[in-house]
């Protein structure tokens, strides 16, 4: 019996034990257990070694026949960064020789340093099968190399992380590092070579590998897997050409470069990784490597073809992001295993419906590039493996038209990332079928006001992130149906959503870790719920609308806390104590109240603690001192807090302080240690005592402000150490004592301003008084501001003498002192001050002369002081200041002064030497020839004869902008007796000087002493009156006439010229005559025989001048071009002009007369060689009305109309001699023509055809006879792919012209290559997208090439072998390339790159010597803002670069210092940082046009230097260039500038006074949004050209001057303090369209006169104090005004009754005192916004205002109306907005108004483009006034289309409330309060979804309240108070569970929540149970009961379970005794002392 136990027991022990006995050997498990205790992670739970067969422990393997140890894994997996692991330690090797068979050892992350034996020696690694080795993460030195000397077998080595710079030990030294590394290299050699024959597997990877690949890699032959990543290694990448067994390379993260070719030998790679490298080149040598599986070329500069990759068929994962690739994604189409592609960063186009083949697509990522996709991603449907898609920054749009195979997508994404740009219609519907979501991000696409599409988080339950930031969403926010706790950060800021965040946003997103919903439109309260989202570290709620107060509970963990900006009320919830991790907090612009918590001095994190503008009182708490290391921004301004300061709030990190605006009291005994403080700002308090001593010590102090308080004492000597200061601001104070006069060398002219950026940020405004305003400067604004305020103190001696360092210094202000002694000249050493004020003081002597060089001053005062004699004199700035600068100087007398000091003197006379005759007197009618006494023929713009050196021609032309308009000048008369000396006088140029006419002084006769004029030029005078021809009679000699534009009307009596015998040409172009008077009525009266070219053209001929011409036999050239010709007939009357050779008669535009049907008669003129018809209204038969003009030469049939069907050129005659010939087509429909016989004319050198359909016509092969066809023009035909196609058949070609012509984008441009003798070369606006052949390198002969506007690409160093290139426009293509490929033009004189994507620097353009004219805009080249690379292009002229890089490097050196060219145009506007302002252009003479806007030129003053160099500068504009100082104009007249615009900058000073004489000539000047002061120059109204003036947006005061140009279009002086009346002078301006004057303090009356402007599109006087009544006349701007703002004004008296403006859209007449009942704007159609607001109008609402079809907002509350509601309203189906409270209305509400509120979201914005664009434009965008929710705010612009509502409160209106509103759904606000209304609350109202305010209080309503108002989930105001409503409230659910007793109260008759009276039987509310005791609700024995017996039932029930289930119980025992050894072991190495061990 006892044997056959034995047999059981060694049965179960062999089925159960393994190999406990034999298999896992006894020395090696000793051996394990000697190990553990090193490794001490061996020790966690899942790793633990026990008792047992070691085989089946964790981290070791066995071997399945010996039973031995194979494999050992003692890897720790540490954080990849070695967090808290510093120093390493030394393994005993010995410990491994038990493992004879080990094959495997991995020590990865163990921190080892060496190996050592048993006595601690270095020792070898001696295991002799080890094949594979891991040492990766470990600290080794290089002796580890040698003791691997020994392995012999080993296969893979993995020596990662050996040396790594992080965690080596200080004490190592930089030398020590160096040789090191060149150690390991060396070993590294020699184990490489030991181990050459079996080495497979090789991996040195994170060690910081520092050299070139070693050449011992050569060798590797036997090489499979090689991994060198993320180290330094660099060149020699040669090695690995051998290597052809490596299926797998990784070189990441390296600094490798070079040719790659190396790696085409290797075609058995199947992975390949050279990221992050710089590798660069072709990607051709990846085409024979078919085995790769995976390719990562990613972070290199790999450029050009890439379609080699479509061999690549076998590839799973393609990386190219961050190349320069530039190619279509179809290339991608044939890779149909990938599974991962990623192109970001590159310049990749296409559609992405290309990638669709790819149908094993688990990954993509297109990151900015430039490829289309639809926001659905309805192309990639198919893609069923798709999960992953990042493809920011790309071409979003919105397909939802186009049609796709799939309906729905097949895959199921985890991500999908598209922010940026686009408009993407409606919200991707395609995302509803998306289950498994992870990451979405649809950032910054436009979805068209969609709601936020909660559906997103209800179908996706793994949703981690959500970003949809600015993407137009609107409506109300929407939470999913159920909880998603997967979802981490919710981001939908800066959208236009509303309502209220949903009270169960805590529950249902409970585990958000950031929630941003700022910039929005919430309303409501803060959610409590989000008190329970407990990971929550991020809360932005600002600039939202939140009402109510901060919720009690709020997330513990929260590090941001933003409410700023909202309508909070309420204090500080005391929950919030426990926020310790709270770094910043902003509570500012709120209306909470309460004190300053004192447990907020236990946020020891807090960094930024903003609490300013609430109403928050009481103390600072002494708490805040233990802020004292962490708090670093306080703002606490505009509150009421009180009390003093405490003494130990001085925070050694703080630096800004902003405490002003409370009521402080006591000494400043805090901030003593603060020595980072930048700002303290503690004015406006009541704070006492001395400014301390200490104050001195704040080093960092730049802004100092003390202002408005109590101090006393003296100024402390200690601020001059302060030398950082910029503003110190201590008056209205008590201060007494001397000005230190150290104090003036401390103002620094450093630029630190109070701008705080850390985490947050902030830009808080200070207040300081400048020019005697208080204004509040912040941000950029207060970096240009310094200056020093001890005004209204009590100070006594001298003003200082020491003003060395205090030069930029802006304000001083020592006035209401008792300072004495003299004012010191030094102070003319303030060369930028601009306020001085010195008054009410005891200053005594004389004021200083310096103080007129002071040129920046724009205030400046000594009154009130005992200064003697004579003010300063007026010249200057001095100039502006007026008596009140001086007065209360009893001894002080001069000019302002009403006090002489001396007799007036009489002014100077005029010279008396002035004659009559010769150039001087002339220089009085041509001022801008600046002619001298010297020798005249050597002056400019005359002409002498070198024999005699008498005048022969005389230049005075005005080169004048031709858009010059008659109101600009009146003309003038000019004496003609002038030019009498001039005797050998033979050409006179009198063009464009506005002549009138001329007058007789010595008679005309004498003209005859002008015998030898032969040209006279009068053209583009003001010649309006034709008696200038009895002037022109006496001119005998004359042979050139030219009368163009002169203004000659009507009949023009040609016989007065008849004594001009000889005159052979005659010009009378550009006038107004319809006939040429008498003249031909009688033939043998005419005597210009000799006349052979007349110009009639752009007259007002009519068919008669052709009977009339018949009497000029001679007539050679005859041009009616442009006049009111009528048919063809005409043509008869031509034929008598047989001599006729070049006959003009097209017409500019198409005739308004149907073409003639009697084209068949013929022209017969046979001399004619030159025939223009352009434009005329022929059709097709037009051809063989030309059939007998055999010697034509030249033919033009350019834009001919009614040209329809065929048109075939046989239709022309056989002209064999024709050269030219000119054909198009300006037909409805385009024509074909037919050109196969174009062969017809052998001799045609020019051919011109445009604007045709060549569809199926062209035979080109049959052109070949064209042999000397030279020229061929093809400009906007259809079909032209044919002569394209073989356009190289014709090769006589010397200039070929393809301009917007249609072509097949699949041409290939090669038949171009062969026009050898091609010249000049156009193809442009044709968008062809190909690539440039190779073969345009052999068109040598060009010298003209332009591309532009097409869609080109490719290589473009085919050009380097275009020599003779002198023309190259490559604009607006796709070319990606450095501009270094243009750098052998070097004839190139015209290069245009602009619009491509070109890049490098501009230098390398230096060797263009040729260039006169580069633009290079819309690319991103760098270029340098002094231009100086390329000084040495000396013929270079113009230069346009905007939209490029800018960037200063003053710094550089360059061959030449200075430019040797002179440059008529520069535009570098855009963008970057400029540094100074461009000295370069100090050098150039002959600018024209200048732009260099949108360029920081760090505060660089006005160049009024450009001007003075610049005599023919016109246009300069210098927008938002962040210039400062004053406005400089140049020292003497500039009449040639035209447009200047200086707007958005930091100019001040005053604009001066003579800007009109200096700049007489302007059209446009902007100088709007700076802070210019004084008054509006009155010098302006001598800009004659003046056309557009905008002055907003600055400080000017004064009036509006009272001559203003005539000719403004656009005068715009709003947001400035003017005040005044408007002057009766601008009743002239009758071209004005704009005038706004608003936001002024203006006064008096609407003038009467403004109904005299009759062009008046904009009157804007808003916000004034203008008063009287709407002038009768301003009806008269009935047809023209279209935008009314008179509110906020005095306006009183009545409405006119004509006041009906049928163009009229916008009125704004409210807040005024209008009164009596409307009768303006009657039948007004186009009437979009009437606001009558807040007047004492009366009557009715009249009835046809239903009329105002197009009516949205009506404003009438608040006036005094009467009668009832017209039912006419209703028919107003566009109306968003109808208020009409605060009346006296009466009567029902109509029924029908319910059906009226429009779901259209239209707005009060208002835009007028009329005039010239490049002038300007003038838009507004009005506040409306709307009560909504008990308070009255301002909406305008967005925010105003989503508002709508009806307001009729406070009226009489009676009967009940209409039921009907099923049209009314979307209205946000209705009030129907304080009126009588009776009945019940209609349930309706239900129906009102998207209510938000709904007031029916203080009627008489009677019933229930509906219980269907709990529906109303939007509804955040609802109030019934004071009716008769009775039963109980409303279920408090919902938006119904926050609505107080204030909603129900003053209904006696209703119970329930939130009123105190209950709905029970009794009334009484529920009471306590009656067995509760004082001593709790729990009952201590029946819990210790309960409590003994649960311990009792829990053991019996797992003893239970555990009999029940032998499995459980084996696994329970088991998990018994791994605790027990773990346990015994845990207390043997760590507890036990080593001798019990």
């Amino acid at each position: 019996m006892e044997y056959w136990k034995l047999v059981w027991a060694f049965a179960v022990a062999f089925l159960f034990g393994g190999y406990q006995s034999e298999g896992c050997w006894e020395n090696e498990k000793a051996a394990l257990f000697q190990l553990k205790p090193f490794f001490a992670h061996i020790n966690d739970v899942d790793t633990s070694w026990v008792e047992g067969n070691c085989c089946r422990w964790n981290r070791v393997e066995c071997s399945s026949s010996t039973g031995r140890v194979t494999r050992l894994v003692l890897e720790y997996g540490y954080d990849e960064d070695y967090n808290g692991i510093l120093q390493g330690w030394y393994l005993n090797v010995s410990l491994f020789l038990p493992f004879e068979e080990l094959k495997s050892l991995d020590l990865r992350g163990n921190h080892i340093a060496g190996f050592i034996d048993n006595q601690g020696n270095e020792w070898e690694l001696k295991l002799m099968n080890l094949e594979e080795l891991k040492l990766k993460g470990n600290v080794f030195n290089s002796s580890i190399l040698s003791s691997l000397g020994s392995l012999s077998k080993l296969k893979s080595l993995f020596l990662s992380h050996l040396y790594d710079e992080y965690l080596m030990e200080a004490s190592i030294d930089v030398r020590g590092k160096i040789s090191l590394l060149l150690l390991s290299l060396k070993l590294l050699n020699d184990i490489v070579f030991n181990m050459l024959y079996i080495l497979q597997t090789l991996t040195i990877s994170y060690s910081n590998w520092n050299a070139n690949l070693p050449e011992c890699f050569f060798e590797l032959t036997s090489l499979e897997y090689l991994d060198l990543s993320f180290n330094k290694l660099s060149k020699n990448i040669y090695v690995f050409k051998n290597l052809t067994l490596l299926k797998y390379l990784d070189l990441s993260y390296n600094i490798l470069s070079g040719d790659i070719s190396v790696f085409k030998n290797l075609t058995s790679l199947e992975y390949l990784n050279l990221c992050s490298n710089s590798f660069f080149g072709d990607t051709f040598v990846f085409k024979n490597l078919t085995s790769l599986e995976y390719l990562n070329l990613s972070s290199n500069n790999f450029s050009g073809e890439i379609s080699v990759f479509k061999n690549l068929i076998l590839l799973k994962h393609l990386d190219l992001s961050f190349n320069n690739f530039f190619e279509t994604i179809h290339v991608f189409k044939n890779l149909k295993s990938l599974e991962y592609l990623d192109v970001s960063s590159n310049k990749f186009s296409g559609n992405i419906s290309l990638l669709k083949s790819l149908t094993s697509l688990r990954e993509l990522r297109l990151s900015k590039n430039n490829i289309e996709i639809p926001s659905s991603l309805a192309p990639l449907f198919n893609l069923s493996k798709l999960q992953n898609i990042y493809a920011d920054n790309n071409m979003i749009y919105n397909a939802e038209t186009e049609m796709h195979s799939l309906d729905t997508p097949t895959f199921q994404l985890r991500s999908i990332s598209l922010s940026c740009c686009g408009d993407g219609g409606s919200f991707p519907q395609s995302l509803t079928h998306q289950h498994d979501l992870q990451r979405v991000d649809l950032s910054n696409i436009n979805f068209k006001g969609n709601q936020f599409p909660n559906w997103l988080l209800e179908n996706n339950k793994k949703l981690k992130i959500l970003f949809l930031v600015n993407s137009s969403l609107s409506g109300h926010f929407q939470l999913p149906s159920t909880s998603r706790r997967g979802l981490l950060e919710l981001d939908v800021s800066n959208n236009s959503l509303d309502g209220n965040i949903p009270n169960e946003i805590g529950a249902k997103l409970p585990s958000l870790k950031l929630l941003n919903m700022s910039n929005n439109f919430f309303g409501g309260g803060i959610p409590i719920s989000i008190g329970d989202m407990i990971s929550l570290a991020v809360l932005d709620l600002s600039n939202n609308k939140l009402s109510g107060g901060i919720p009690r509970h709020l997330p513990m963990g929260l590090v941001l806390f933003d409410v700023s900006n909202n309508q909070l009320v309420g204090d500080i919830q005391s929950s919030m104590e426990n926020m310790s991790l709270l770094s910043i907090l902003d509570l500012s612009n709120n209306t909470l109240s309460g004190g300053i918590p004192r447990w907020m001095g236990k946020m020891s994190n807090l960094e930024a603690l903003v609490m300013a503008n609430n109403h928050f009182e009481g103390s600072i708490p002494m708490e805040f001192c233990k802020l004292n290391y962490s708090l670093k921004f306080l703002d606490l301004s505009d509150n009421n807090i009180s009390g003093s300061l405490p003494s130990c709030f001085s925070s050694l990190s703080l630096t800004h302080v902003y405490l002003s605006r409370n009521k402080l009291k006591g000494p400043i005994t805090s901030f003593f240690n603060s020595n980072r403080l930048v700002t303290l700002d503690l004015s406006n308090n009541h704070l006492t005592g001395n400014i301390p001593n200490w104050i001195g010590s704040l080093s960092a102090l730049v802004y100092l402000l003390l202002k408005n308080n109590h101090f006393e004492g003296g100024i402390p000597v200690q601020l001059c150490k302060l030398n950082r200061l910029r503003l110190i601001d201590a008056s209205n104070n008590n201060l007494c004592g001397t000005i230190p006069p150290c104090l003036m060398n401390t103002i620094s002219s450093d630029s630190s301003h109070a701008y705080y950026s850390g985490s947050f940020s902030a830009d808080v405004p200070i207040e300081f008084t400048v020019k005697s305003i208080s204004y509040f400067y912040k941000g950029r604004v207060l970096t240009y501001l310094s200056g020093i305020d001890l005004s209204c103190n009590k100070l006594t001696g001298e003003i200082p003498h020491q003003f060395q360092h205090f030069q930029d210094i802006i304000v001083l202000n020592f006035s209401h002192n008792s300072l004495i002694g003299s004012i010191p000249p030094a102070l003319s050493d303030l060369s930028q001050i601009e306020s001085l004020d010195l008054s009410h003081n005891n200053l005594s002597r004389y004021i200083p002369s310096q103080l007129l060089g002071l040129h920046f001053l724009s205030l400046f005062s000594v009154a009130y002081n005992n200064l003697s004699g004579t003010t300063p004199q007026r010249t200057g700035q001095f100039a502006t200041f007026e008596e009140s600068s001086y007065v209360g100087n009893p001894f002080l007398c001069g000019e302002p002064l009403p006090k002489k000091c001396s007799i007036d003197g009489s002014s100077l006379s005029m010279p008396r030497n002035a004659t009559d005759e010769g150039f001087i007197d002339m220089k009085v009618f041509y001022a801008s020839n600046s002619w001298v006494e010297r020798n005249c023929c050597r002056w400019n713009w005359v002409e002498c004869s070198t024999s005699t050196g008498r005048v022969t021609r005389l230049f005075l032309e005005y080169s004048y902008d031709g858009d010059n308009n008659d109101i600009y000048s009146t003309g003038w008369y000019l004496n003609l007796s002038l030019f009498f000396p001039f005797k050998e006088l033979k050409s006179l140029n009198l063009r464009g000087n506005t002549i009138a006419g001329f007058i007789h002084n010595q008679g005309i006769k004498r003209s005859s002493k002008l015998n030898k004029l032969k040209i006279l030029d009068l053209s583009e005078n003001k010649l309006l009156e034709n008696n200038i021809l009895s002037y022109l009679a006496e001119f005998t000699s004359l042979k050139t006439l030219f009368l163009e534009n002169c203004g000659l009307q009507g009949s023009f009596d040609i016989l007065e010229l008849n004594n001009i015998k000889n005159l052979k040409e005659l010009y009378l172009s550009s006038n107004q005559i319809e006939s040429l008077g008498s003249l031909f009525q009688n033939k043998e009266q005419l005597r210009l025989a000799k006349l052979e070219v007349l110009d009639l053209s752009y007259n007002y001929f009519n068919n008669s001048i052709f009977s009339s011409l018949a009497v000029l036999p001679y007539l050679k050239s005859l041009n009616i071009e442009s006049n009111h010709l009528i048919e063809w007939s005409y043509i008869q009357d031509l034929n008598v002009l047989s001599n006729l050779k070049r006959l003009n008669m097209t017409y500019d535009g198409q005739n308004n007369s149907v073409p003639s049907q009697d084209n068949k008669k013929e022209l017969k003129l046979m001399y004619l060689e030159e025939l223009n018809l352009r434009g005329n209204v022929f059709n097709s038969s037009i051809l063989s009305s030309l059939g007998s003009l055999s010697n034509v030469k030249s033919l033009s049939l350019f834009h001919i109309f009614s040209m329809e069907g065929s048109i075939d050129v046989r239709g022309l005659p056989a002209l064999k001699i024709l050269e030219k010939l000119y054909v198009s087509c300006q037909s409805e429909y385009a024509a074909e023509l037919q050109l196969q016989s174009l062969d017809i004319f052998p001799s045609l050198k020019t051919l011109s055809l445009e604007m045709f359909s060549l569809k199926g016509t062209i035979i080109i092969q049959r052109w070949q006879n064209l042999t000397k066809l030279k020229e061929l023009t093809l400009r906007d035909l259809s079909y032209t792919s044919s002569i394209i196609q073989d356009i190289g058949t014709l090769t006589s070609l010397e200039d070929l012209v393809i301009d917007g012509c249609d072509i097949d984008a699949s041409l290939n441009l090669h038949g171009f290559c062969e026009l050898r003798q091609l010249q000049k070369l156009t193809i442009s606006n044709t968008n062809w997208n190909a690539s440039l052949p190779e073969c345009f390198s052999e068109l040598t002969s060009l010298k003209y090439l332009d591309l532009s506007s097409n869609n080109f690409f490719g290589n473009i160093s085919i050009f380097n072998n275009l020599i003779l290139l002198e023309y190259l426009d490559l604009s607006s293509n796709n070319f990606f390339e450095n501009i270094f490929v243009f750098k052998n033009l070097i004839s190139l004189e015209y290069l245009d790159l602009s619009s491509n994507k070109f890049f490098g620097d501009i230098s390398l353009l230096k060797s263009l010597t040729s260039l006169l004219e580069l633009r290079l805009s819309n690319n991103n080249i760098e270029i340098l803002s002094s231009l100086a690379p390329l000084f040495n292009l000396s013929k270079l002229q113009i230069i346009y670069a905007d939209n490029n890089m800018i960037y200063n490097a003053e710094t550089e050196m360059h061959s030449v210092d200075t430019p040797t060219f002179q440059l008529r145009s520069i535009s570098l506007s855009c963008c970057g940082d400029g540094g100074s302002f461009p000295q370069s252009l100090n050098h150039q003479h002959d600018l024209e046009h200048v732009d260099l806007s949108n360029i920081n030129f760090k505060g660089y003053q006005f160049p009024n230097w450009l001007l003075e160099n610049n005599k023919k500068l016109k246009e300069l504009h210098l927008a938002n260039s962040s210039l400062s100082g004053h406005f400089q104009l140049p020292p003497t007249s500039h009449r040639g500038l035209l447009y200047l615009d200086v707007s958005n900058n930091s100019l001040d000073g005053n604009i001066p006074n003579e800007i009109g004489a200096k700049l007489p000539s302007l059209k446009l000047l902007n100088m709007s949004i700076n802070f210019f002061g004084g008054g509006i120059p009155i010098s302006i109204g001598g800009m004659i050209f003046l056309q557009l003036l905008d002055l907003s947006n600055n400080k000017l005061s004064g009036g509006i001057p009272r001559h203003l140009p005539m000719g403004l279009v656009l005068f715009d002086v709003s947001n400035n303090q003017l005040f005044g009346d408007i002057p009766s002078s601008m009743e002239n301006l009758s071209l004005l369209l704009t005038l706004d004057l608003s936001n002024n303090t203006l006064f008096g009356g609407i003038p009467r006169w403004m109904g005299k402007m009759s062009n008046l599109h904009e009157l804007v006087m808003a916000n004034n104090h203008f008063e009287g009544p709407i002038p009768m006349e301003l009806c008269n701007l009935n047809s023209s005004l279209q935008f009314l703002d008179l509110s906020a004004n005095n306006i009183s008296g009545s409405l006119p009754s004509c006041f009906i403006f049928s163009r009229l859209t916008h009125v704004y007449l409210s807040r005024n005192k209008l009164k009596g009942p409307i009768t303006s704007f009657l039948n007004n159609n186009y009437l979009v916004t009437l606001d009558l607001s807040n007047n004492h109008l009366t009557g009715n609402i009249p009835n046809w205002i239903g009329t105002l079809s197009a009516l949205v907002y009506l404003l009438l509350d608040n006036n005094h109306f009467e009668g009832g509601i017209p039912v006419q309203l209703c028919k107003l189906n566009r109306l968003r907005l109808i208020d009409v409270s605060n009346n006296n209305l009466f009567g029902t509400i109509p029924p029908c108004l319910m059906n009226t509120i429009s779901n259209d979201s239209s707005h009060a914005y208002y835009s007028d483009y009329d005039y010239n664009g490049y002038l300007g434009s003038f838009s507004a965008d009005v506040p409306i006034k709307v009560t909504m929710k008990s308070i009255s705010y301002f909406y305008k612009g967005r925010v105003l289309t989503y508002l709508s509502g009806i307001d009729f409160s406070c009226n009489k209106l009676t009967g009940e409330i209409p039921f009907q509103f099923q049209n009314f759904r979307y209205i946000i606000v209705l009030n129907f309060s304080h009126n009588s209304l009776i009945g019940p609350i209609p349930p309706a109202l239900s129906d009102l979804s998207r209510i938000e305010s709904l007031d029916l209080s203080h009627n008489h309503l009677s019933g229930n309240i509906p219980s269907q108002l709990v529906g109303l989930h939007f509804l955040s105001f609802f109030s019934v108070a004071y009716n008769n409503l009775s039963g109980t409230t409303p279920k408090r659910t919902g938006q119904f569970a926050t609505f107080e007793e204030s909603s129900y109260v003053g209904n006696p008759f209703l119970c329930g929540e939130p009123l105190p009276k209950n709905c029970s039987t009794d009334g009484s509310s529920v009471s306590m149970p009656t067995n509760a005791t004082d001593e709790g609700f729990i009952d201590m024995k029946v819990f210790y009961a309960s409590f003994v017996g649960s311990y009792i039932v829990m053991p019996l029930c797992i003893a239970i379970v555990l009999y029940i289930n032998p499995y459980w119980r084996q696994a329970w025992f088991y998990h018994v005794e791994a605790a027990t050894m773990s346990c015994y072991y845990f207390v043997l190495d760590h507890i036990l002392p080593k001798r019990f061990r």
